[in-house]
């Protein structure tokens, strides 16, 4: 919780998909009057998996994106979104959050966000559609600390947000701030280079983030990967491993471990 007063509370659902919390055009209200650093997907697995499970049990909540830290070294001084645009009731944004280290007074931005699964060129393209969509409507709202309270403030320059990536930008270019980008991708370095429609040339989304963000990835820094996303030491290309667990209501038994 960004404000220490308050309590996080779920979103309300109802009988009808448009009329929740987290529709469409109540997600904005939810998420900032939350004062949480949680962005919740609305209708996710999750949900649907305790849902089915449950039926109408009132403690059903949905997955998505939080940022945790100390509140004994770390205070938040800004908290954004930005909702990626879709044409279904479901609603899900990048979630930013802007620290300030009480010692030092210095300041540095953590974004976070979960793109699209699946291996196939098509998912690709999918991940890729929401990096960059010039097409599509992006809409970012945000609250900054004032010393006092949590007001809503509009983006400076009037930021003109077409994708993830620009969103990500436009926190990496503030003066006198580090920012950090960490996701859930659901690609790969080496995912063979595909022709988005918001492009003339083919691209994959690590090159993607690293051309259109101008950060650096920390397996580049640590020269575990060269820039083209190619392992130093091809023998032994991954310094680190994730055992993921899934528990037996997702119905993915081939992803429980047991294989």
């Amino acid at each position: 919780m960004v404000d220490s007063s308050k309590t996080y509370k779920p979103p309300n659902y109802t009988e009808n998909k448009g009329n929740d919390d987290l529709s469409p055009d109540k997600y904005f209200q939810h998420i900032l009057n939350s004062r949480a650093a949680f962005a919740p997907k609305s209708y996710s697995n999750a949900y649907l998996f305790r849902s089915k499970r449950d039926g109408k049990a009132p403690d059903i909540d949905d997955d998505g994106c939080a940022i945790f830290w100390k509140k004994e070294i770390l205070k938040p001084v800004e908290l954004g979104f930005l909702r990626v645009p879709s044409d279904t009731e479901k609603s899900e944004a990048v979630l930013a959050l802007t620290l300030q280290h009480l010692e030092t007074d210095m300041t540095f931005n953590v974004i976070t966000t979960h793109l699209p699964s699946g291996d196939e060129p098509k998912k690709e393209l999918e991940r890729l559609a929401v990096l960059n969509n010039p097409s599509a409507r992006w809409t970012a709202r945000r609250i900054c600390f004032d010393d006092t309270s949590w007001k809503e403030l509009p983006y400076e320059n009037n930021a003109n947000f077409v994708g993830i990536t620009s969103y990500v930008k436009y926190f990496a270019q503030r003066k006198d701030t580090k920012t950090i980008f960490a996701l859930d991708a659901n690609s790969r370095p080496s995912f063979p280079p595909i022709k988005p429609a918001s492009s003339s040339s083919e691209t994959n989304v690590w090159e993607t983030i690293l051309r259109d963000t101008g950060l650096e990835s920390i397996w580049v820094q640590s020269s575990c990967l060269k820039i083209t996303g190619e392992p130093i030491n091809p023998p032994k290309p991954f310094v680190v491993s994730v055992n993921k667990m899934r528990g037996p209501s997702s119905n993915q038994p081939s992803k429980i471990g047991i294989d």
